[in-house]
């Protein structure tokens, strides 16, 4: 029983970070910005958000709240299946 919860957990903790590196990805565009100039513009490293981008990290609270308040969303949107994104 506990091995399936933990299995059910991490599946669903995966899905969140898909959605998440879906978001950056669609949020950055939807500002064309680079990942350089996210970098600046959010006080992180360069290499951190080519990272997160491509899954590699995990983002932290700093993250979260680096990049959520640069593109004025709540941190629910961030991780959300689908966040509400404008275009330019």
């Amino acid at each position: 029983k506990t091995i399936r919860m933990v299995h059910t957990i991490g599946k669903n903790i995966q899905k969140v970070k898909e959605d998440f590196i879906l978001n950056l990805k669609l949020l950055r565009a939807s500002k064309d910005l680079s990942g350089k100039e996210l970098a600046e513009k959010t006080g992180m490293a360069i290499k951190r958000i080519a990272d997160l981008e491509e899954g590699r990290v995990n983002p932290t609270l700093v993250d979260l709240v680096s990049i959520s308040t640069f593109f004025n969303i709540s941190y629910d949107d961030l991780l959300a299946k689908k966040a509400k994104v404008t275009f330019q």
